[in-house]
């Protein structure tokens, strides 16, 4: 099956951001971006989830790119490395992250407002402590701390109104 892919999308995130839209992007807009007509679209995925896996693939396998190209890099330069490769990362506008920076900043916008949190709070460095709180731990260590969740939630509340506070 040949890969539909925006051949503008590898190094312009503006000419990707049909595909950061994520499910609710029209197949017709796709198509457009991939310079593919809509019934050869509809051929090679035929639902949405298909197109969809297909998007999601194209960018991991980019980040893979990405990666693998800076590794080399690290022993000589880590810092100007590390920079480079979350950069490009970035810029490849992965489906998830616009929907999140959808949804989390009407929420940090009223927090910051409130001095709920540090006006400096990113989105990301927010889903990625929701993340980090609701991750599932080992199973012996699940059972301990299974009780102790809701005060590790407020404990992470309280430290972001500290901060926003400051």
């Amino acid at each position: 099956m040949p890969e539909i892919t925006p051949p503008k999308a590898s190094g312009s995130p503006s000419s990707a951001r049909p595909w950061a839209r994520g499910s609710n992007v029209s197949l017709r807009t796709i198509a457009k971006e991939a310079d593919v007509e809509v019934a050869t679209a509809s051929r090679h995925f035929p639902d949405r989830d298909g197109l969809y896996r297909a998007v999601i693939e194209h960018t991991a396998d980019k980040m893979r790119d990405v990666v693998d190209r800076h590794l080399p890099r690290f022993p000589n330069a880590p810092e100007e490395t590390w920079r480079s490769v979350i950069g490009e990362m970035v810029s490849l506008s992965f489906p998830a992250v616009a929907q999140l920076q959808a949804i989390y900043e009407p929420l940090l916008a009223q927090t910051k407002q409130h001095e709920l949190c540090p006006p400096d709070l990113g989105y990301l460095s927010f889903h990625f402590a929701i993340v980090a709180l609701s991750r599932p731990l080992p199973e012996p260590a699940e059972e301990v701390y299974v009780g102790r969740r809701a005060w590790l939630v407020d404990v992470f509340i309280d430290g972001l109104r500290t901060q926003g506070a400051d």
